[in-house]
């Protein structure tokens, strides 16, 4: 028995907005790309070509507008683990919520990226990194970052900043004080009348985990 493997419908192409809307396909190419020219247009052509893509329900390419424009308004997030903490007791909780709120408020979408790269052996395989160069740029978070992969996206210009302090030179990174919020809860709890006090730490030697030892030293 032969099994025919049908085709979906074929997306609609700029070459159909033009036919649709009885202009051009370059026209159509100027106004979906927002170009000083395609906005200098009259407006009702403009409006024609917009009802048309509407209508259709044309979705441009999103590699070919990267090409045509240097940006696809794609913001990336990586997480050097194998998913995302989604329980709201979680310290990264918040800055997920911090980062989608910021990320809709300057119209870029949101992509997730993860340690499970089928493609990559773990989270900060290279080839797992090299995933986030669809985007325009990235955030990435997490205690242990592989530095490789890190620095070659420095070398190329890729523009990136890390959740948390980072003590490699060029990497940018924003970070909390953790040396004084440490020793700020070690005052209050001397305040309280506490005079025996146990501090338990991460066994690794992470920036985030030296800096509370040395908040809770000082």
């Amino acid at each position: 028995m032969t099994h025919v493997r049908r085709a979906g419908p074929r997306r609609p192409r700029q070459s159909d907005i033009a036919r649709a809307a009885g202009v051009s396909q370059a026209t159509v190419s100027l106004v979906l790309r927002g170009t000083p020219t395609g906005m200098s247009l009259a407006r009702e052509t403009r409006q024609r070509v917009l009802d048309a893509a509407e209508e259709l329900g044309y979705v441009p390419d999103p590699v070919a507008t990267r090409l045509a424009s240097a940006s696809n308004a794609m913001l990336g997030l990586y997480t050097f683990s194998a998913t995302f903490p989604t329980d709201v007791a979680h310290s990264y909780y918040p800055v997920l919520v911090g980062v989608e709120e910021e990320a809709a408020a300057q119209g870029q979408d949101l992509i997730l990226f993860t340690g499970s790269a089928r493609a990559a052996a773990s989270a900060d395989d290279p080839a797992a990194v090299r995933r986030v160069r669809v985007a325009d740029g990235c955030l990435f978070f997490g205690r242990h970052v592989p530095d490789e992969p890190i620095r070659r996206l420095v070398e190329d210009g890729f523009p990136f900043v890390y959740i948390g302090r980072r003590d490699e030179p060029g990497v940018p990174y924003v970070g909390a004080d953790y040396v004084s919020a440490s020793a700020q809860v070690v005052a209050r709890l001397a305040g309280l009348g506490h005079r025996e006090l146990r501090y338990l730490r991460e066994h690794d030697q992470a920036p985030a985990s030296t800096d509370r030892e040395r908040g809770v030293l000082r």
